[in-house]
């Protein structure tokens, strides 16, 4: 810290046929003039002076600048009484850049006879150090006690002190007036020597040390000494500061004293709450915060509230539920550094506590514009708690943090109908898709219907897509099938189905009835993966609805050329047969069987089955089924016959079936099927040998 130098206008005022101005380095008005002849003379008609003298401060705020006077007795002047006063001009800006009034003592010289005057003086111009100073540690501090608590009433007017022999009373003042914000340093008037005030109003001097005892409107001092406020009384931390000039207290009330009227009252209030926020009681907080709004107006203080509204959003987490409302109202209407830390620890004490108290708040407020983040950093399980205790909480808290619905607590029976009533007012398609989601795994049942009737089946069936596990719920399960019905299955439905542990066996059958009415195949190489999904299906299905995926899986086969060819057929074809043979094919599925058989040649077989089994054989012969693949097509030896006999009516048929027979091992086979496949070989060569016998 560096040393700062002012400069100070100076004056001399004694004795020269009367008391008046004798050397001043500035031009000063009549009516200036008039108030420093009053102030620069004697202080006590009766009283002896103080061969030191003593001071005198006063503003003149008319002239914007502080008067400082040391004034001393004259004896070696003809006239009794005549004094010597020099007095030091302090600009009111000056005053408050100065740490320590003391160093403006050093400036006083005490004239010696009028004659060795001019009339006209230089400024001076004073250097003063950065650190504040301290009271010397001889210094009595039962009386600086007396002064603090004579000056600081919070009952305001004068403070009258007894000036006793041998204390430096002036020292004192001047370290009590350097402790003072700028404001109040300006306002502050003292004379350390004299009897009354020298004006028609008492209330001149706010400190008067006269020559006589005088009490302290009935105080004891050892009382006062003794009250614990927070920390330490206000009294200790008034002292502890005039003893070491630097413990944060002046830099305190200089912040916070700019704007506070009658600052002598309020000193002591200032003192608590500088004790709070050096301390941290936080357990005053609230009770110096409410007085910070009762003792002072509207437009006052206004320094101080900011203060303590900083204080308690940094300090947020320590303090009650009542602190934290009371500082929102400010907050909220003065938004201040860090209030997104406040409003955030306030929302969640609120959600902890009192969630109903959120609805006091206005929506378009700090802290409901902090909502998202509130919730995202709380447990959910304690934000679904307060929403099912205020479910009327649910939309407002939706439209702060609408990713909620994507959590399936938010879906419970309490509060599920309210987050589906935001669902459907939100125009964000993939933000809908993950609630119905959610509605799903959460088994929503009493939802149902609603979720169909606000939502299109596209939308459903993406939202039922989302998750595979999503299908294993009964909700999930009846919303893909609705949604299925009478639409086009979407591909991420069909591919959730398909990848799912454990899908259902409706779904299943729901999909392929559409994917039959459509004669929408899937690829190839998908088609194993219906086969796949098929045997690891669970849940119970109606005949016909079987039947819907064998015609499916058959088409499937039928229509493709592929190596799937064969296990597609191999995993319908017996169950295709045996419905045709006891007449339990719907029409719509006859019709997607017929489309497939209709398309080889010579389907002119009368029966259903013939001409079935015909196509069955047609396509084991043209992709070169080997021998295991033809066997698997059927169980039934009879139907194995029937293929095989079909297969050997043409030569190619029969050298077709030599070829596989004697190529591929049949370990793998089973020996009747095998027998039943060269039935119609052996047969054709009984046929040769006995037309050779003939010839």
């Amino acid at each position: 810290m560096t040393d700062n130098s002012i400069v100070l206008d100076q004056a001399i005022f004694g004795y020269s046929g009367g008391h008046r101005l004798l050397a001043s380095s500035r031009s000063m008005t009549s009516e200036e003039r008039f108030v420093l002849l009053r102030y620069t003379d004697r202080s006590s008609d009766n009283a002896k002076l103080p061969r030191s003298g003593y001071l005198t401060g006063i503003p003149l705020p008319t002239n914007k600048v502080y008067a400082l006077v040391r004034t001393w007795p004259a004896p070696e002047m003809d006239r009794p009484g005549a004094v010597w006063s020099h007095v030091l001009f302090i600009k009111l800006a000056d005053l408050a850049a100065i740490t320590h009034l003391k160093v403006l003592d050093s400036l006083f010289i005490r004239p010696r006879l009028p004659e060795s005057l001019s009339g006209d003086l230089s400024p001076l111009t004073v250097t003063f150090p950065a650190k504040k100073k301290g009271l010397p540690e001889s210094f009595n501090h039962q009386m600086a006690a007396s002064v603090l608590v004579s000056v600081y009433r919070e009952t305001g007017g004068p403070a009258y002190i007894a000036r006793e022999k041998g204390q430096d009373i002036d020292q004192l003042a001047l370290a009590i007036w350097s402790q003072q914000w700028p404001k109040l340093r300006r306002e502050f008037s003292f004379c350390t020597f004299g009897e009354q005030s020298r004006s028609s109003s008492k209330d001149e001097f706010d400190l008067l040390a006269g020559p006589s005892p005088v009490h302290f409107n009935g105080l004891q001092l050892e009382q006062n000494l003794s009250v614990a406020d927070g920390g330490g009384s206000w009294l200790e931390l008034a002292l502890r500061d005039l003893d070491l000039g630097d413990t944060g207290l002046r830099e305190f009330l200089k912040r916070v004293g700019s704007d506070i009227k009658q600052g002598r009252r309020h000193f002591q209030y200032l003192c608590h709450v500088f004790s709070l926020l050096d301390c941290e009681q936080i357990e005053f907080f609230e009770s110096l915060f409410v007085e910070s709004f009762e003792r002072f107006d509207e437009n006052e203080a206004l320094m101080l509230r900011k203060s303590l509204i900083e204080y308690g959003i940094e300090h947020s987490k320590r303090l009650p539920l009542s602190a934290l409302l009371l500082l929102s109202e400010i907050v909220e209407e003065l938004p201040e550094k860090g209030s997104e830390l406040f409003f955030g620890v306030l929302g969640k004490r609120l959600w902890q506590t009192e969630p109903g108290r959120l609805a006091m708040f206005s929506r378009t407020g700090a802290l409901w514009m902090e909502m998202s983040k509130i919730v995202e950093a709380a447990p959910l399980s304690l934000i679904v708690k307060g929403i099912n205790k205020y479910p009327t909480l649910a939309h407002d808290v939706l439209a702060a943090a609408p990713y909620l619905v994507a959590q399936t607590k938010m879906w419970s029976r309490k509060i599920g109908d309210r987050t589906l009533s935001f669902l459907t007012d939100i125009e964000d398609p993939e933000l809908v898709v993950l609630g119905i989601h959610a509605a799903c795994m959460a088994n929503a049942k009493h939802l149902h219907s609603a979720i169909l009737k606000s939502f299109s089946a596209e939308t459903i069936q993406l939202a039922v897509a989302q998750d595979p596990n999503c299908l294993s719920s009964k909700v999930g399960e009846d919303l893909a099938m609705a949604a299925i019905e009478g639409h086009i299955p979407q591909y991420e439905l069909i591919n959730a189905v398909l990848s799912s542990t454990s899908p259902s066996k409706r779904v299943i059958g729901a999909l392929v009835r559409n994917l039959n009415l459509q004669e929408s195949y899937p690829s190839p190489d998908c088609g194993g993966h219906w086969v796949e999904a098929w045997n690891r299906s669970v849940g119970e299905i109606s005949k016909n609805e079987e039947l819907d995926y064998f015609v499916f899986v058959f088409v499937c086969g039928m229509s493709t050329s592929g190596k799937m060819s064969a296990p597609l057929m191999a995993a319908s074809s017996d169950a295709i047969l045996k419905a045709q043979a006891g007449r339990l094919l719907s029409f719509d599925q006859r019709s997607s069987v017929d489309r497939v058989i209709a398309s080889s040649p010579r389907f002119n077989i009368a029966s259903a089955y013939n001409r079935t089994v015909k196509s069955i054989a047609e396509i084991a012969k043209r992709q070169q089924f080997a021998m295991a693949e033809v066997a698997a097509l059927s169980n039934d030896l009879g139907t194995l016959r029937d293929i095989s006999n079909f297969i050997a009516r043409t030569s190619d048929g029969r050298e077709y079936l030599r070829k596989v027979i004697k190529r591929d091992s049949s370990e793998l086979v089973e020996v009747e099927k095998i027998k039943a496949l060269r039935a119609p070989l052996v047969k054709s060569r009984r046929l040769r040998r006995y037309d050779n016998k003939k010839d």
